[in-house]
């Protein structure tokens, strides 16, 4: 029987004012040394670590975990 891994899925929203916007293309999140950057508005895979801290911080209201065979 195969094994089942989690994959964690987030989407950032653009921000609200504009000005911010057209400037911001990615968010930045480390830990422990690694640093990961995110594309805004596109649904991107993540580590587990990045999906719970984004919804922590409150830059997404919830990720999308989908199990997959090993």
């Amino acid at each position: 029987m195969a094994k089942k891994v989690k994959k964690f899925f987030i989407t950032i929203n653009a921000d609200t004012n504009e000005q911010n916007a057209k400037k911001e293309q990615y968010r930045v999140y480390q830990l422990d040394g690694q640093t990961i950057q995110v594309p805004i508005g596109m649904s991107v895979e993540v580590p587990e670590w990045l999906a719970k801290r984004a919804k922590e911080i409150g830059d997404i209201p919830d990720y999308t975990i989908i199990e997959v065979d090993a």
